[in-house]
């Protein structure tokens, strides 16, 4: 499906919330785990060059909520435009964690990256999401082969992470020390097609959240 002009897509993201004692059960089903990010959810939109209108042509942030959610304290600068300068021509849109203003002290204007929904001008509507992951690190691969890592993401550069996922020991990962920055998990399931993102809650089948607990929730 071509992708040819803006046009506001939700990006996929958890809205159901399992507890803690369900870990093993999601484990068991074979998806994947990320690290769950205290941010502001987000997606990007690279225009293609030969339609960028204005002199600069950059990136734009948008967040979750809709085609008017255009993020008004954060917008893309040299960090991201560094990576989006190595992308072909057409278009692309991008999901992910901008860390920002909700952790003291946390990495400010840093964007983790965990979906591709436009790559090129081909809108990824079918495409499974581990397919979608390769693709988007195959990008990221292609501007830096070799990222800073840690357990819960690659760092490509200071302001572009990835997030990392792993398929096994769920509890003991929930359990462990965590920076201030990462308030939970994340569970998807890897063989899960995209479906068209015109509506917020479209793609929240195939992916569910666990928080670690605070003084304002349970889990």
């Amino acid at each position: 499906m071509n992708y040819d002009a803006y046009r506001y897509l939700y990006p996929p993201r958890p809205e159901n919330t399992i507890a803690p004692t369900d870990l093993g059960v999601i484990e068991s089903m074979g998806w994947w785990g990320q690290a769950k990010f205290n941010g502001t959810c987000c997606t990007i939109y690279v225009p293609a060059w030969r339609t960028r209108e204005g002199a600069s042509g950059r990136s734009t942030a948008m967040g979750r909520h809709g085609p008017e959610n255009r993020l008004t304290d954060w917008q893309p600068g040299k960090a991201w435009e560094a990576f989006s300068s190595t992308l072909s021509a057409g278009w692309y849109v991008f999901v992910g964690e901008l860390l920002h203003s909700k952790v003291k002290g946390g990495p400010k204007g840093t964007i983790v990256l965990f979906d591709l929904l436009v790559e090129d001008g081909e809108y990824l509507v079918g495409e499974r999401y581990q397919e979608r992951f390769r693709r988007l690190e195959r990008l990221l691969k292609f501007y830096n082969s070799e990222p800073f890592c840690e357990l819960t993401h690659k760092e490509f550069n200071e302001g572009v992470w990835l997030v990392n996922n792993h398929g096994r020991g769920f509890k003991d990962w929930f359990a462990a020390p965590a920076p201030d920055y990462v308030e939970g998990l994340v569970f998807k399931d890897k063989n899960a097609k995209l479906l068209p993102c015109g509506r917020q809650t479209a793609n929240k089948g195939w992916q569910v959240k666990c928080r670690r607990p605070t003084a304002n929730k349970s889990f």
